[in-house]
């Protein structure tokens, strides 16, 4: 059993006993206000359970949302090219990229593009859609000299057990003028207000570290980067988790369609005022 951790992964700061979730003991930091999971299972221990234990799940919701997911990523692209000043395509380097449907979508647009997944299935999917050599398990498999115009992490930075580590190890993969962007979640939402250790995004072991933005640009500025660009948005589905009754997890019928119309309206408004659970970010070295 690893021991405990004491030390705030986004800023450093000391972490403080929180509450404990599914076995997990969190902590709060003193510093930044981040809560991260205190006990961190081991590199292989985490790599066993996304292969083994979370991959169906990855499996079975990329297959139901496959044709929406191509709609947000072309969205994203959209950003990318507005935050970059240009539409013109370059190399880029999705990390946890599952199965490679942003990449799909970026190579369509004429974008170079790289994969790092640590799901043996999740590198399949990307080696046959950018060819060999394109799929990585780890960061530190990339090869020398190889760079990029834009890196990704999408939902992916909450999950890693040193995220200063991994960033700034990106941060050197960043060709002159390259931007890396990020979404993650956000302990400052209003889901998390209303919800407290019940939110829908505390779910050890699969998210290790829960962001302040005061945390995100201390954790950028530790590896390097700085910030350039910051979003947030709001999950209904994160709302309607933690709901009890029909209208709760698993709405059906007039149900369901009631969480969307009420789903839609939440989101227009605490998008515009901010109190999202995701944070979208830009950064570009220091």
């Amino acid at each position: 059993m690893s021991e405990l951790r004491r030390d705030c992964p986004a800023c450093g700061g000391a972490l403080e006993p929180s509450f404990e979730r599914d076995g997990f003991p969190f902590g709060k930091c003193t510093a930044c206000g981040s809560i991260s999971v205190r006990r961190v299972p081991a590199d292989a221990d985490l790599a066993a359970y996304y292969n083994d234990e979370a991959a169906p799940d990855y499996r079975v919701k990329y297959r139901a949302t496959e044709h929406a997911q191509t709609r947000t990523w072309k969205g994203r692209l959209e950003l990318i090219a507005e935050l970059r000043g240009t539409e013109r395509p370059g190399t880029v380097l999705d990390v946890g990229a599952s199965y490679g449907a942003f990449l799909r979508v970026a190579a369509d647009a004429g974008w170079n593009a790289y994969g790092v997944e640590i799901t043996r299935e999740g590198r399949d999917a990307i080696q046959s859609l950018a060819g060999d050599g394109h799929a990585f398990e780890r960061v530190d498999e990339l090869p020398a000299g190889l760079h990029f115009d834009v890196i990704t992490l999408w939902d992916v930075v909450e999950h890693l057990p040193e995220p200063v580590q991994t960033l700034a190890t990106l941060r050197e993969r960043l060709a002159p003028g390259g931007v890396l962007f990020f979404s993650t979640v956000s302990i400052e939402s209003v889901n998390q207000r209303l919800f407290g250790r019940h939110w829908h995004y505390y779910r050890p072991p699969r998210h290790l570290v829960h962001f302040t933005a005061r945390g995100i640009d201390r954790m950028l500025e530790r590896a390097g980067l700085e910030r350039t660009y910051r979003n947030s948005r709001f999950m209904a589905h994160a709302f309607f988790a933690g709901l009890p009754g029909p209208l709760g997890r698993g709405a059906r019928g007039p149900a369901k369609l009631a969480q969307r119309a009420l789903g839609l309206g939440m989101r227009t408004v605490l998008d515009r005022v901010g109190g999202g659970d995701i944070i979208d970010v830009g950064a570009v070295r220091r």
